[in-house]
């Protein structure tokens, strides 16, 4: 088995063969100061966290922003999940 710990709440157990490619839905909140439209922020997202991972892309990775909350929600292996939440989390430091 292995173990993959994403954050403060969220192990994930599997094979080790399975590790990596495993799909993950993560539900993130956006950064109230945030100055991109939803739009570009999927775009962005899309062309610069593993391009070719995204369905658009013939990946299987999706992405979609909830308007009404504000909540970005993203199906994505792990490692990419993390960059996610990188990419978010540098709009905190602004």
């Amino acid at each position: 088995l292995a173990l993959q710990i994403m954050d403060d709440h969220t192990i994930i157990v599997t094979s080790e063969s399975m590790r990596q490619s495993a799909m993950v839905l993560r539900i993130y909140a956006i950064p109230p100061n945030t100055n991109i439209n939803d739009e570009n922020l999927i775009a962005t997202i899309r062309e610069q966290i593993a391009p070719n991972s995204w369905f658009y892309r013939g990946g299987n990775g999706r992405v979609l922003v909830e308007k009404n909350s504000r909540i970005l929600i993203v199906l994505q292996e792990p490692g990419v999940q993390r960059e996610v939440g990188n990419y978010l989390g540098d709009f905190s430091g602004e």
